[in-house]
């Protein structure tokens, strides 16, 4: 697994997905990071900026939910 500091921007043949199941298969975690000596971020924690998200996914929207007579005891 790659934890240099670049960024996934900069490199052309970064794999995330392999990079998340080589994460999760060491099954070290962030502090099996931390005692490697990592000392920046690895690219694999680092959000999307919102120009780089897909635009395909759909737009997230919250539920409305009626509360009134909440109070009220009957059923």
């Amino acid at each position: 697994m790659a934890l240099n500091g670049t960024s996934a921007s900069i490199q052309p043949d970064y794999d995330r997905k392999a990079e998340l199941r080589a994460f999760d298969e060491a099954k070290t975690g962030v502090k099996g990071l931390v005692e490697s000596g990592v000392t920046e971020v690895p690219p694999i924690f680092h959000l999307s900026s919102p120009e780089n998200l897909n635009s395909q996914q759909p737009e997230l929207t919250l539920p409305t939910i009626d509360l009134q007579g909440i109070d009220n005891n009957t059923i």
